[in-house]
């Protein structure tokens, strides 16, 4: 929780910073002086005006922080630009492009391009598809994984209402529910909405649901429903949650379900994988679903096959997810391996926090599972 402070804090004072550079820039290009006292004195009460909405709506955080970013670009282009264009400082293209500069126009224009992406990004459901194959399945077998829709706080809910028949078509043999199905900000009835319009998938052996760190509504002070209204509304739609339990498919596939790591702040803990497989019959395909995307090593040496998660949304704002890849923070985004075992990491159906996604798309999974030498 410090560390999410911290970078809310930074987040906030370089929204204010950048809001308050656009306005030196348009003050400038009236012809008047940003640096006299006055009109700094309105532009820093303005900025702070833009730091509180900032902490009120997150989306006007992320969009300062594009326009600083935005900002450092251009400063850096101008310079170019100018050597570029030196011998056309009297055309009209040039003269009009200096304006547009000056006013901060280019600045807002770019800033707009990258909201309407990023709005068009979230709102826009990817099936993303991958095809594993394995010696230790005689069948084929279609695996839906659908995870992180935080439903009813960011994403129109009409999206995945939509999906719903182009799913159905795919005749999925296994469906997944990664977590974070619903979070803090869902209201009971929309908890049940969800979970009944979930229930409307077409599975020839079964629904699974595994919990992430949001579903419980660890995080808010006034729960809008329990644990056990959760549960009711999954049994009622013929959804079986799976709390570090196994599931025997068609006595080929062994799928284990996680407790979510995020069991440790509710004073609980969850069982190591190699218990959770000690008991397995013959040498099933195992197909681990675990909505945060860690103990890859651990589940490799245990003998798992196919592991599944989501969590990370693949970043959801550009470049967070990169930097955390690069960095080691986050584990990376898609499909990769680990000696034996193949991990494939999910970027959500939705989003967390804010309306918009800049990196990498809102996407549901199609795995095919394919008998080796069939593929």
């Amino acid at each position: 929780m410090p560390i999410f402070l911290i970078m809310i804090i930074t987040l906030v004072i370089i929204s204010a910073g950048s809001f308050y550079l656009l306005t030196g820039k348009f003050v400038k290009g009236l012809g008047k002086n940003p640096k006299s006292m006055w009109i700094r004195v309105i532009r820093l009460l303005v900025s702070a005006l833009v730091a509180v909405s900032c902490m009120l709506w997150r989306t006007v955080m992320v969009a300062m922080l594009y326009l600083f970013i935005i900002f450092l670009f251009m400063g850096i282009l101008a310079i170019f630009m100018r050597r570029i264009l030196k011998s056309f400082n009297k055309g009209a293209v040039y003269s009009f492009l200096k304006k547009a500069y000056r006013f901060g126009v280019i600045h807002i224009l770019l800033l707009a391009v990258i909201l309407c992406q990023g709005f068009y990004t979230m709102n826009n459901l990817v099936k993303t598809e991958y095809t594993v194959t394995s010696e230790k399945i005689k069948n084929d077998y279609k695996v839906v994984f659908i995870s992180d829709l935080h439903f009813d706080t960011i994403q129109n809910k009409t999206v995945i209402k939509n999906k719903i028949a182009e799913i159905n078509l795919l005749k999925p043999d296994i469906v997944i529910l990664g977590g974070d199905i619903v979070e803090e900000g869902t209201s009971k009835q929309s908890m049940n909405e969800i979970f009944s319009i979930l229930g409307g998938i077409n599975s020839s052996y079964g629904k699974f649901f595994v919990y992430g760190n949001h579903d419980r509504q660890t995080y808010s002070a006034n729960p809008s429903y329990t644990k056990a209204d959760l549960d009711f509304a999954l049994g009622v739609h013929s959804i079986l949650p799976l709390e570090d339990q196994s599931f025997n498919i068609n006595n080929e596939i062994l799928l284990v379900g996680r407790k979510d790591a995020s069991v440790k702040y509710l004073g609980q803990s969850r069982q190591k994988v190699e218990s959770l497989l000690s008991n397995k019959k013959g040498n099933p395909f195992v197909l681990l679903a675990d909505h945060q995307p860690t103990e890859f090593e651990e589940n490799e040496k245990a003998g798992v096959d196919l592991m599944v998660s989501g969590h990370t949304h693949g970043g959801q704002i550009f470049p967070v997810g990169r930097v955390a890849e690069l960095l080691g923070i986050m584990k990376p985004y898609g499909e990769s391996r680990v000696g034996s075992l193949t991990a494939i990491v999910s970027s959500g159906a939705a989003g967390w926090g804010f309306t918009i996604r800049t990196e990498r798309s809102s996407e549901y999974l199609l795995i095919n599972l394919v008998p080796k030498g069939d593929a």
